[in-house]
């Protein structure tokens, strides 16, 4: 049900907030900020101690509702002896966590010989563990704490489940003349304003495990129950430079999962605010979870790879709970492959042309795959291997390669994809010709003044080039027919002739002539340096 994730909205007093968010630390920080709750959360405290017997021990406040309070008053003996006294206030832990304790203590041992002992204690059952406060005296006129004392602190407790903790006080005088009054008692009260630092658990994944760059992760900030029903206004995130929020975000609880409404975003900061607020159910708690995209720049983003943090913090009136979450981001994979060209070569040869990222300076396998089909950039069903080819690594980060693969049936048509090392499958590309410039355009047959070629466009930015013959002064016609998208068309006059004309001195023509021989392709003068990238840029053969 909605009802049991989706509480009633609060109006939220103004409260100091401290959010952690370093963006060398590609950090995501979370805020949980909830309307005011009770701070029950251990059993009464209870008191005892010298006067117990005489009533003259009151427990003020038990901190069921709120601070606990406790004080003891014993008049003098009024003779000359030493007077003095022990006490505890104690609880037991209804739950592990910490306990942060505000503490006052203030009151009256006397004039003469004054002593005031403060120490707290957690007691599992086998041992205890001490923390001395306060130790003062015996001291007389007029230094504290003669007449009138009070001191005041904090301290924070660990303890588990049924751990026995609280403070024991002590004190002392001597009533040096015989005359009791109201200078010669032991008097004291002990003020604790509790406030329990986990009143929830904020529990924050992914932790540990490593991102790569360019692809999406699930955060799940688990707010985990604390036995009350406890309302949150709204949450928010804070991304740091190279996370992006994806949208689509959804919240678990009581009633399951259920989608939510995305949240604001406002420069790096993501706010949920659902009408009606957010509800930590008493038993199941509330999850809330979305999905980040990690830049495929991060390194360049953050000037390196610093480890991501996921930080969720929560107020709840006087309780404070936080967690945090971390992982790796990683350059994708060293091995990651993009084909360019797979062209049937002549014999058992089939030309494959790529790029490949590696931050390994050492050899390894490439390993190039064939099918019929491609669905998706993944081959078909019936995906067998063509071949294999030792690369080496480049530890600039990319290598270009250019080879000739040999095997034993090498296909003409369908389709293929590569692999180096244990990297991903590349994309798959079509087997064809290499007519994706100008110089290898694919001559087009004319019979009876018509003619036909057909081919694939299967990379962004690609350019498939065809040529035929025209008889000086005909009109020519071209249409282009199965397209799947909006496809560009140009038509040129003989570029060839253009390049024989520009190309003077005869040298340079005839260093034209070898760079574009038909032979280019055969396995000896299948070299990087003649495939580079920007040899093939369509961009370079662009129409004037």
């Amino acid at each position: 049900m909605i009802s049991s994730l989706l509480g009633s909205r609060r109006p939220l007093a103004r409260a100091r907030l401290s959010v952690l968010a370093t963006l060398a630390l590609a950090a995501i920080a979370m805020l949980a900020i909830a309307a005011p709750v009770g701070a029950a959360f251990d059993a009464p405290w209870t008191g005892s101690g010298t006067g117990e017997e005489d009533g003259r021990l009151t427990v003020l406040s038990d901190g069921v509702s709120g601070i606990a309070q406790f004080n003891y008053d014993l008049p003098g003996s009024g003779d000359e002896r030493l007077n003095s006294g022990e006490w505890t206030f104690e609880t037991i832990a209804g739950a592990p966590g910490l306990r942060d304790i505000a503490w006052s203590y203030e009151g009256s041992h006397g004039r003469d010989q004054v002593t005031v002992g403060l120490e707290a204690f957690v007691f599992d059952g086998t041992s205890e563990e001490v923390f001395a406060l306060v130790d003062d005296g015996p001291v007389d006129c007029c230094l504290p704490p003669f007449d009138a004392f009070t001191y005041s602190g904090s301290i924070t407790v660990d303890v588990d489940e049924g751990d026995q903790f609280g403070f024991r006080m002590s004190g002392s005088y001597i009533d040096d003349d015989g005359s009791p009054d109201d200078n010669r008692s032991l008097e004291g009260t002990l003020t604790l304003d509790i406030a329990r630092t986990d009143a929830f658990t904020v529990a924050v994944t992914p932790e540990a495990p490593s991102v790569v760059a360019g692809t999406t992760v699930t955060i799940a900030a688990d707010f985990q129950p604390a036995g009350d029903g406890q309302e949150l206004d709204f949450i928010y995130a804070d991304l740091s430079p190279g996370l992006n929020y994806v949208p689509g975000s959804s919240v678990v609880g009581a009633g399951g999962s259920i989608a939510i409404d995305d949240p604001v975003v406002s420069e790096d900061r993501l706010t949920w605010a659902p009408e009606g607020g957010f509800l930590i159910d008493a038993t199941d708690g509330l999850i809330l979870e979305f999905d980040v995209a990690v830049d495929e720049s991060y390194r360049a983003i953050n000037e390196g790879l610093p480890p991501a943090a996921v930080e969720v913090s929560g107020v709840v009136g006087t309780f404070e709970a936080s967690g945090i979450g971390t992982f790796e981001v990683t350059d994708p994979p060293s091995g990651t492959v993009a084909l360019v060209q797979a062209v049937p070569l002549e014999g058992d040869l089939t030309g494959i042309v790529g790029t490949l990222l590696t931050s390994i300076d050492t050899p390894g396998t490439l390993q190039v795959n064939h099918s019929s089909s491609c669905v998706d950039g993944a081959l078909g069903a019936d995906t067998a291997e063509l071949g294999t080819f030792e690369l080496p690594g480049d530890e600039d980060g990319e290598l270009f390669f250019a080879l000739a693969l040999e095997s034993q049936a090498p296909p003409e048509t369908g389709f293929v994809t590569a692999s180096f090392g244990i990297g991903p499958e590349s994309p798959c590309i079509v087997i064809g010709p290499d007519n994706d410039s100008w110089t290898r355009a694919l001559p087009i047959e004319l019979t009876g003044n018509a003619g036909i070629g057909d081919g694939y466009i299967d990379q962004a930015g690609q350019t498939r080039w065809y040529s035929f013959s025209v008889t000086p002064g005909a009109v020519a016609t071209v249409t282009l027919s199965g397209l799947p998208a909006d496809y560009d068309l140009a038509v040129f006059k003989d570029i060839r002739q253009a390049y024989t004309d520009l190309a003077n001195p005869l040298e340079d023509l005839n260093r034209l002539s070898a760079e574009f021989a038909p032979s280019v392709f055969s396995p000896s003068v299948f070299s990087p340096s003649v495939f580079s990238p920007s040899v093939f840029s369509p961009e370079a053969y662009a129409p004037s």
